[in-house]
């Protein structure tokens, strides 16, 4: 704020001295000094936000280890299901239960299908020993399990929140594109090229008449009739975008993560790993579609 306000006074009074140029100069070069301090705050900012979260994680290794149920977030349920034949009898669900003490799942599905897991009262054994496989793969791989927990809960909107998945594949499932939009997008996105192609043309005097203001005025015309074709989808490309927000940056440590080649773990990964169906990919694509 010092820097901004010295710079106003500075290029004020430059300008009240009817020096343009040293206005002009002042100006460039405060706004960049200013640009540049934005940044490496925002950096810092950023750095320790990241070190308290890592912090946060660390702690919560230890109230684990030490069954601190108070300092462990819990999203289940506070209770059992006293129907099912030995969920409550052996403090498999619910508050301060086997599940509060090991699930460390980001997502709102992992968490219920942990739950599953535990409460199954006909395992298959082939599933089992591979899920022990899994596991077993995953218990060196400190490392790796801390940073999915830190970029998770850097992007998840509440601490000790979770991702609901289900709710991103209903929308990208249920989803139809109403033919006449891309018609719509189509000549909007021209007359949008075009509009300032004209009015620089008029500018050089290319062309004599302003053929620009035509083409401008087709462009609202055609933007408010066919308005609501494409209303509801400002609300849903900021929905989609926070959604991807979410995921993509576990995709990426995922595709960029060199598994052991021969773990049931690479084994899982290895749909994520295609070069040409990267899912970070796709989700950068689909950002970039949200914020256009």
């Amino acid at each position: 704020m010092g820097i901004f306000l010295v710079g106003v006074i500075s290029v004020v009074w430059a300008s009240e001295v009817g020096r343009s140029d040293v206005a002009w100069t002042l100006g460039f070069l405060i706004s960049s000094v200013f640009i540049i301090v934005m940044m490496v705050h925002s950096r810092i900012a950023r750095g320790i936000r990241r070190r308290k979260v890592y912090v946060t994680i660390k702690s919560r290794h230890l109230a684990r280890l030490r069954r601190s149920w108070k300092d462990l977030p819990y999203s289940g349920a506070d209770e059992a299901d006293l129907d099912h034949p030995f969920e409550a009898d052996l403090d498999l669900y619910g508050a301060k239960s086997l599940h509060h003490l090991i699930d460390t799942a980001f997502s709102r599905e992992g968490s219920e299908r942990l739950h599953q897991w535990l409460v199954q009262m006909e395992p298959d054994p082939e599933a089992t020993l591979w899920r022990q496989r899994l596991i077993g793969d995953l218990i060196p791989l400190t490392g790796f399990r801390d940073r999915v927990s830190l970029l998770t809960s850097l992007v998840l909107p509440a601490e000790g929140g979770q991702f609901r998945g289900q709710v991103l594949l209903d929308w990208l499932r249920a989803h139809k594109t109403d033919g006449r939009f891309k018609m719509v997008l189509v000549m909007l996105s021209v007359l949008a090229v075009l509009t300032p192609l004209l009015l620089t043309l008029k500018l050089i005097s290319v062309i004599e008449l302003g053929w620009w203001t035509y083409s401008l005025g087709a462009y609202i015309i055609f933007y408010l009739v066919n308005f609501r074709l494409y209303a509801h989808l400002f609300d849903e490309a900021e929905h989609l975008y926070e959604q991807f927000e979410i995921v993509m940056p576990v995709f990426g440590l995922i595709e960029s993560f060199q598994f052991r080649r021969d773990s049931t773990l690479a084994e899982v990964a290895a749909p994520l790993k295609k070069r040409g169906a990267l899912p970070s990919r796709f989700a950068k694509r689909e950002m970039r579609l949200a914020m256009a």
